[in-house]
C-alpha cells in the first residue's frame, strides 16, 4: 500500500472506532445476510465478545499498516487459528463483501 492509501484506511478506521460495538454487530448482521450458513461457525460464540475481538484485530492491523512487516507474523497466526474454526478460503470474499458494504454505509 502507498502511504496515502494507508492514511486513508487509518483515517476511515478512526471514524468507526467510536461506534465499534455497533459496527461489529452490523458487520455480522450483513455477513449472515449474505451467507446464512456462516452462522453455524458461531453457534457457541458470544457475539458481543466476538465483535470486540474483530474490532481489536482490525485495529491492530490498521495501526500496523505502515510497518506491515512487524504485524505479519501475528496476522499469519490469526489466519492459522481461523483454519481451526472451520473457516475456508471461499469464506474470505464473503467477509470482504460484508465489511466493505458496512463501511460504505457508515461513511456515506
Amino acid at each position: 500500500m502507498t502511504p496515502d492509501q494507508i492514511r486513508l484506511v487509518q483515517d476511515s478506521f478512526r471514524e468507526v472506532v467510536p461506534i465499534k460495538e455497533a459496527a461489529a454487530a452490523l458487520f455480522y448482521e450483513k455477513l449472515f445476510a449474505i451467507d446464512a450458513s456462516l452462522k453455524g461457525l458461531f453457534r457457541a460464540t458470544d457475539m458481543s465478545r466476538q465483535g470486540a475481538k474483530l474490532m481489536a484485530a482490525l485495529g491492530f492491523v490498521v495501526h500496523g499498516l505502515s510497518r506491515a512487516e512487524t504485524i505479519l507474523p501475528a496476522v499469519q497466526d490469526l489466519a492459522r487459528r481461523h483454519v481451526g474454526y472451520d473457516v475456508e478460503e471461499h469464506h474470505y470474499p464473503i467477509v470482504g463483501q460484508a465489511r466493505l458494504q458496512r463501511l460504505d454505509q457508515r461513511l456515506a
